[in-house]
């Protein structure tokens, strides 16, 4: 834990700042000081070059063009970047997809008059329908 006069940035975000120099004060534990104690980190997977894709690994390929350049699949570095981004991304939206699907699903029901719910802010859903390239000119709400 940090002392509170040795705090450095961590965000660019104001709000954030103060939050975390509040906690640092109180001795709260946050993500951001659990990261700086956890500070030794694997070079391969710090570079985004481990691949865990398989059970034939982890396979680490050489981020500075020494060792091993390809993993056992044949995934070179750009492939098992682009995989663990593409991973991670696909289990951070798959966990909340559902909330999407309901919003989606509440919105058309509302828009098909078969809900309580009703649409208040008009001109922001025309300026969201706009946004979206949508065509509104002959549509009323």
């Amino acid at each position: 834990m940090h002392k509170s006069q040795n705090i450095q940035p961590i965000s660019l975000d104001h709000d954030i700042e103060i939050l975390y120099k509040k906690a640092c004060e109180e001795g709260i534990e946050t993500a951001f000081s659990r990261a700086e104690q956890s500070a030794a980190r694997c070079p391969f997977g710090s570079a985004g070059v481990c691949c865990r894709h398989c059970l034939e690994g982890p396979c680490r390929i050489g981020p500075n063009g020494k060792g091993a350049q390809r993993g056992i699949c044949g995934a070179d570095a750009d492939t098992i970047v682009a995989r663990n981004l593409l991973t991670n991304l696909i289990e951070g939206v798959a966990g909340h997809a559902e909330h999407g699907r309901e919003t989606a699903l509440a919105l058309l029901e509302a828009s098909e008059g078969h809900s309580d719910y009703t649409i208040k802010g008009i001109d922001k859903l025309y300026q969201v329908a706009k946004g979206l390239g949508l065509n509104t000119d002959e549509k009323t709400v």
